[in-house]
């Protein structure tokens, strides 16, 4: 779900999903797999105010299309609703929120290189905006949010790492581009500023402070 909707088999090969109501309720059931969600908050993602005389038909229809494309099994009926059956860890997102909070506790235990490799690892998960391909559900625009929001902190917790460990050079390249990417976010300006005062361009890192000042004001 970082980037691009992907749906791959066990042997990673991938499988495609056509028809866009499937693939919006695929990215619906991966956003909690192992989690049934009832039929009806599916319909009204799925249709909107533009519900079908028998929802329940039209959505077991959907049903129907998407077990033909990714295999029956994976898309299960349960009393509380629908449920894609696989594991956390076999999503991309999940396995991205798990990496950013280990590196979170490997940077509080003291082992700042241990962090900067976690989340590296986290980082390069991502290929592109989050479910950018769904903004008419509800549901895939609040978490897509929230996975941008993570992305930055886990970019700012990259940078802090790497002046922890004492990577000055490494880290004002990769604090530009980041400022450049979330100007209004006051941390990576100040990692910015650590890390030019850190190498030697006290003037540069007087200019970082003067446009933080400007941009936030």
């Amino acid at each position: 779900m970082l980037g691009p909707l992907e749906v791959r088999d066990r042997e990673d090969v991938l499988v495609t999903v056509p028809g866009g109501q499937q693939r919006a309720l695929v990215a619906l059931l991966a956003m909690n797999p192992g989690v049934a969600i009832s039929a009806e908050r599916l319909v009204d993602e799925l249709w909107g105010d533009a519900t079908p005389q028998q929802p329940a038909n039209a959505l077991h229809v959907v049903v129907s299309k998407l077990r033909r494309a990714i295999g029956a099994e994976t898309v299960e009926r349960r009393s509380a609703g629908y449920c894609l059956t696989v594991a956390p860890e076999e999503i991309d997102a999940c396995r991205f929120e798990r990496l950013v909070g280990q590196a979170g506790d490997r940077a509080a235990a003291g082992d700042p290189p241990g962090a900067v490799a976690l989340l590296d690892e986290a980082l390069a998960l991502w290929r592109g905006a989050a479910l950018e391909e769904f903004p008419e559900l509800r549901t895939a625009v609040e978490t897509a949010s929230r996975l941008e929001e993570v992305k930055a902190t886990a970019v700012e917790q990259r940078i802090a790492a790497m002046l922890a460990a004492g990577r000055t050079d490494d880290v004002v390249h990769d604090a530009l581009r980041a400022v450049a990417q979330w100007p209004y976010r006051e941390r990576l300006r100040a990692h910015l500023m650590l890390a030019l005062y850190r190498s030697g361009r006290q003037a540069d890192a007087l200019r970082a402070f003067s446009d933080a000042r400007d941009v936030l004001a």
